[in-house]
């Protein structure tokens, strides 16, 4: 959501002599993307590490290989508690790079249409 509030932001700026309001519209999409992308990384680190640990546990517990095997081909599922995995400073900072996002998007408006 933040990349694209950014990147409407960046719209509203290009075109008006507001060229460092425009630079850093497009910064702060950019640094959204990529700390979506770390965020998302990081749950979906701690999914594959808890199917790892199911796949153990099915080999322990002498469960056919067959039926592991059908674990292994289905998708890694993400839930609620891998997204806990996820750093709480991360994702205030990806907020905070959202609500600049919003800033500079009601300011571009405001440039723009006003």
């Amino acid at each position: 959501m933040g990349v694209i509030i950014a990147s409407l932001a960046g719209l509203a700026f290009y075109g008006t002599d507001q060229t460092i309001l425009f630079v850093l519209s497009v910064v702060i999409a950019t640094l959204c993307f990529l700390f979506w992308c770390v965020m998302y990384n990081d749950s979906r680190n701690s999914a594959k590490l808890r199917l790892d640990q199911i796949r153990k546990d099915m080999v322990r517990e002498g469960i056919p290989q067959k039926d592991i095997e059908n674990i292994d081909r289905s998708p890694v599922p993400i839930v609620s508690a891998d997204l806990n995995s996820i750093p709480d400073w991360l994702a205030k900072l990806n907020m905070v790079f959202t609500f600049f996002g919003i800033v500079l998007l009601i300011w571009g408006i405001i440039i723009k249409y006003v």
